[in-house]
């Protein structure tokens, strides 16, 4: 998917979704219940008229990768992480993360700011942009025993707050060459909480569809 932003340049998005999951379970397994540091790391696309994700892979800092990589070839990937945030209520008031690990490293330091969201740029308006940035649905990526894999998940609308970037890298769009070392993010929008529900097994599409 390719963005128009007002100075002229067409671009291709990318996103790094980084929060701490909360007591996260498999159905029919509630008693197992573990928290750790999760990054999705992503790039928005279409298929057909599907607006949705394709997922490079995802981080977490436990042992829970192993499933779904070995079960059903996703590319989960578990590393070193640490989230702190500050919260006042809904409004941010400080956030900092990082991760180590061998497939990838990341590390950001973000703010709040008290601008509206409004519209982003390389969007017609602020529900266009929060329907295709914050609220896709459908992911799709690279099985590890070949082919695409497709998963869907659900959760209410979120309504992010704006945030600032004081720092953000992550290897896994700088090595690709998405991103430069020293470039700042497009937007950063920043989610106290949120249930979601992650449908689960993936299966494989189609070749040519």
């Amino acid at each position: 998917m390719v963005v128009t932003l007002r100075d002229g340049r067409r671009r291709g998005l990318v996103s790094a979704v980084n929060f701490t999951d909360v007591e996260f379970h498999f159905v029919g397994a509630s008693f197992a219940r573990v928290s750790f540091v999760q990054t999705n790391y992503r790039a928005y696309i279409t298929r057909g008229s599907e607006r949705s994700v394709w997922f490079f892979g995802t981080t977490l800092s436990s042992r829970l990768t192993v499933f779904p990589r070995l079960i059903w070839g996703m590319p989960w990937h578990r590393v070193r992480a640490s989230l702190d945030a500050t919260w006042n209520g809904a409004k941010c008031v400080s956030y900092e993360s990082s991760s180590s690990g061998r497939w990838c490293s990341s590390s950001m330091r973000l703010v709040p700011t008290d601008e509206p969201v409004g519209t982003l740029d390389g969007f017609e308006n602020a529900d266009d942009a929060a329907r295709v940035i914050a609220n896709p649905l459908i992911g799709y990526f690279e099985h590890e025993r070949g082919g695409v894999g497709r998963y869907s998940v659900w959760h209410e609308p979120l309504q992010p707050a704006l945030g600032r970037a004081v720092s953000a890298r992550f290897s896994v769009f700088e090595e690709r060459g998405l991103v430069e070392a020293d470039q700042g993010p497009h937007s950063v929008l920043l989610q106290p909480s949120t249930d979601f529900t992650v449908l689960l097994p993936p299966h494989r599409v189609a070749q040519g569809t």
